[in-house]
Formats: C-alpha cells, sequence, structure tokens
C-alpha cells in the first residue's frame, strides 16, 4: 500500500509554497538585501471513503486507520452504502471503524437501477457536506461506481483502490466489468495492484503519472 500514501502525500491539493514577506534591512549601502525565506506548508487533506461491502471494506479500512493516525495531514471521514448490511458490519467491527455516515441503502429485491439511483442521490448530499479534496474508492462494486460519478459529478478528484482489472468481456464478470472501466474514466489516481492492472490502465490511455 506503499503507493498510496506516496500518492496522497504528493496529490496537488496538499502542498502549498507560501513566501513569507518581510523587510528588507540594508546594513550598507553596498551589502545584498536579504532574500525572503521560502516555507513549504503542509495543508490538510480531506479524504472520504465510500464503500459499501465486505471486500471494498477489508481493503479500504487498513487504509483509513492509516491515514487517520496522521492527524496533522489527512481529515478523514467514512460514508457506507451498506451494500452488504451484516458482511459489512462484521468487518468494521473487527477493524474497529464507526462510519460518519451510514446511508443504509439497501433494501430487498432492489434492482441494479434502483440501488444505483439510491446511491448516487444520497451521496450528493454526503458530498455537499463535506467537499472532500479527494475521495478514494475500491474495486468493482455498484457502490463503487456510483461513487466516483458522484464525486465526479461534484468536480472531485477520485483515487480508484485495485484498478486497471479487466477481462475484456464486459458480461464477465456482470456488471463489475463495466463498473471498473467506468471507473478508470471518473479517476484522478489510479492504484493499480500488479504491473499488468497498471498496463490495462496505461493501454486504457491513463497518463502514467496518474498510475
Amino acid at each position: 500500500r506503499a503507493e498510496i500514501w506516496a500518492a496522497l502525500l504528493l496529490f496537488p491539493v496538499r502542498l502549498v509554497d507560501l513566501v513569507i514577506d518581510r523587510p528588507v534591512h540594508r546594513l550598507e549601502r553596498h551589502i545584498r538585501p536579504i532574500s525572503p525565506p521560502r516555507v513549504r506548508v503542509t495543508v490538510l487533506t480531506k479524504v472520504l471513503l465510500i464503500f459499501g461491502t465486505r471486500p471494498e471494506a477489508i481493503k479500504l479500512c487498513p487504509v483509513l486507520l492509516h491515514l487517520r493516525a496522521r492527524p496533522a495531514e489527512f481529515q478523514v471521514k467514512c460514508c457506507v452504502t451498506a451494500q452488504h448490511r451484516q458482511m459489512l458490519d462484521q468487518v468494521l467491527q473487527v477493524f474497529g471503524v464507526a462510519p460518519d455516515y451510514d446511508l443504509n441503502l439497501m433494501l430487498p429485491g432492489q434492482t441494479l437501477a434502483q440501488s444505483s439511483a439510491r446511491i448516487l442521490a444520497a451521496l450528493e448530499g454526503v458530498l455537499a457536506a463535506e467537499r472532500p479534496g479527494i475521495v478514494l474508492v475500491q474495486g468493482d462494486t455498484t457502490t463503487t461506481f456510483c461513487g466516483a460519478l458522484a464525486a465526479f459529478y461534484a468536480r472531485i478528484p477520485v483515487g480508484h483502490v485495485e484498478a486497471g482489472l479487466r477481462t475484456g468481456d464486459m458480461s464477465q464478470p456482470f456488471p463489475e466489468e463495466l463498473n471498473r472501466v467506468l471507473t478508470t474514466r471518473l479517476s484522478s489516481l489510479h492504484f493499480a495492484p500488479t504491473e499488468g492492472a497498471a498496463g490495462n490502465l496505461r493501454r486504457d490511455n491513463v497518463p502514467p503519472d496518474r498510475i
């Protein structure tokens, strides 16, 4: 997971150069002016993690806990859709993670269209309230795709963990393969788990410096 931390640390919303102005003192006419110092200031990055299933929680909870252990650098919030209610809660309990937003959106017998619409509509309010500097999603679930799309609509950068997985067949797995491809198009940072996945992203014309 070192690539995740490195990319977040380099993310352009985090760091700014601040030039501090101070009076220039001249002891004598031939002495050169004192150059104003350049100070590099670390700006707190607001990170919102969005997930809803057990596999997402297993992979993103360690990321969340690591970021929360660095409060001088990151302000971290967690939003769950509860796409897998019971299995998600088990993982949250193991990691000791209490979501800041629990949308609890899943209903028995929902279609993909219905669940997608509910997730997208609910996330709009969360993103408007938090205005994070970046949204992190993982994998290829309906929550992943809807989280990326909601952030894109809000003009918030997306980081996709486990990006670049491909079968090349939109029907296998369904709808996960479509979710993978569309989330790639919506993301600004792509955390590829293997060199093969990184190669898939490059073939999709993702800039190498974003992988």
